[in-house]
Parts: C-alpha cells; structure tokens; sequence
C-alpha cells in the first residue's frame, strides 16, 4: 500500500520477472500480492495485476486483504482482472479483535470486515476466498472461526496459520487438537445431512491429506512490502526477517530457499504427517 513500506511498481514488476525466470518458460505458478494492505493503493494494485495477466497469462494472481477497504466495486474489478481475492481475517470476534486492531480510530476490526463482506453480493461472495487466520496464542479458536465462515458460500475457505508466530511444540500440539475438532464437526454435519460449508481440508495452501511435498522451484513466493521474498507471506519482519531468500534489488537466492524447503520435508517426514 502507500507509505513508507511501499513496494513500487517497478520494483514489483522486477521481482515478478525473477519469479519468472525461476519457474521457467513453461511452468505455471501464482503471484501472491499482500501486504501491509495492498488495497491502500488500489489503482497500483489493479496496474499490477493487469500487468501480470498481461504479460504471464500461465500465472494466477491472488490479492490478500484484510477486508477493512473491501466493497462489491473493488471486488468485482478485481475478479474482472483475473484475480482471485483472498480475504484474511480470524473468522469470530473473539479471535479477531484481540489480535488485529485499527492503528488509528478505533473500532472493532471484526465488526468492520464482517459489514463489507455482507454488502457483496451472493454471487460475489461465492468468488471470494477466506481465511480464518491462526495465531499461536488463539489456536483454540480455529474451530469457532469456521463455525462463523460456514455462514456464507464463499469460493474457498482454509485454515491459515500465522506461521511466524511463537509456534512452540505445545502449541503445535494445541493446533492438532484444534484440527480434529473441525475435523469432526464436519463429519458430523456430514452425518446429520446438513454439510457445513467450506470444508476445513487444508492449512497454509497444503492439503491436509494427503500430505504434499514442497514444490521446487516454487510455485508461490511472497514478496513483503519492503521488497523482501519470503517463502510465504511475513507481515512481522522482526521475526521472519531470518527467513528472507533475496529481495527485488538483489535477486532470488534459491539455493538458499532450497535449503529451507529441504528442512522443511525433513520435520514432516520427523513428524509423520
């Protein structure tokens, strides 16, 4: 968005051209736009996505917001562009308020999101996708947050983690239970005959089962709004900074994110999932 931790288009457009160049000619992949708040610019945000489809037709482009700036008109430009439109927020009050506030203002964060989401209309909620957003210290919302989300016929819906966050194996722990809840509450509503929509079947953009193995090159990198590539989107770069794989100045460090990757298939073949 504009302001201080603004990425220009130039530079956006470059990193784009070195995800590019890592995919290779052919190859599909996906152009993640976040922030921040990309729709603080919103003309920028609709250069760049048409630039994109443009110029890279192979690859898809999704726009994160938060939903604070959402409304049918952007939404429905948006979609006409070729984006699919993400929606990122904690799905309930109680485990979205303590955890994201206005930085000027006040108000309830929730309150606002859900008010935009409900003035879209049915058939552009169904090409939106959300997300309840998890953070380490409320995992014991998950289940609450689909519970709201399954209100509306949105186009997808996953469980999102917060994956910079203080993951501890307690909370790793906390998290597995978390997803058997959810797990169950949908095989119940599959039981009584009444499904309860979407269905919770993956976290992160990784199917739950079965498990997938890190694609390499990558299909999907983030690029922070300081200019960073992270292997998936960093809103605290405090805590994610030691995970950062190049910038659009210096380049891609894929030997780097190789290696990263490599670790990453190591824990989950340790961890059995």
């Amino acid at each position: 968005g504009a302001g201080p931790r603004a990425v220009p288009f130039a530079a956006a457009t470059r990193a784009v051209e070195l995800f590019a160049a890592a995919r290779g000619r052919v190859a599909g992949g996906v152009v993640t736009i976040t922030g921040g708040e990309p729709f603080l610019d919103y003309s920028l945000l609709c250069h760049l996505t048409g630039w994109i489809r443009k110029k890279y037709p192979r690859f898809g482009v999704e726009v994160e917001c938060n939903g604070t700036l959402l409304t049918p008109r952007r939404c429905e430009r948006l979609i006409g562009l070729g984006a699919d439109l993400w929606v990122r927020f904690n799905g309930s009050k109680a485990a979205t308020d303590p955890f994201l506030k206005f930085a000027a203002g006040g108000g309830s964060v929730f309150d606002t999101v859900a008010a935009n989401l409900a003035a879209l209309t049915g058939a552009q909620r169904r090409r939106v996708c959300v997300s309840a957003l998890q953070y380490a210290g409320g995992v014991g919302r998950l289940e609450e947050g689909f519970a709201y989300l399954r209100r509306w016929e949105f186009k997808e819906a996953v469980a999102d983690l917060a994956v910079y966050d203080g993951w501890t194996p307690a909370r790793v722990a906390d998290l597995r239970w978390a997803l058997r809840g959810v797990r169950a509450s949908y095989l119940a509503g599959l039981v009584a005959g009444s499904l309860p929509w979407p269905q919770p079947s993956r976290i992160y953009g990784i199917d739950l089962e079965p498990r997938l193995r890190p694609e390499f090159p990558p299909a999907a990198l983030t690029l922070s709004c300081d200019g960073v590539f992270f292997p998936c989107p960093a809103r605290d770069l405090t805590s994610a900074l030691p995970f950062a794989v190049g910038s659009a100045r210096t380049g891609l460090d894929l030997e780097r994110l190789q290696a990263f990757y490599a670790r990453l298939d190591a824990a989950l073949e340790a961890a059995g999932s």
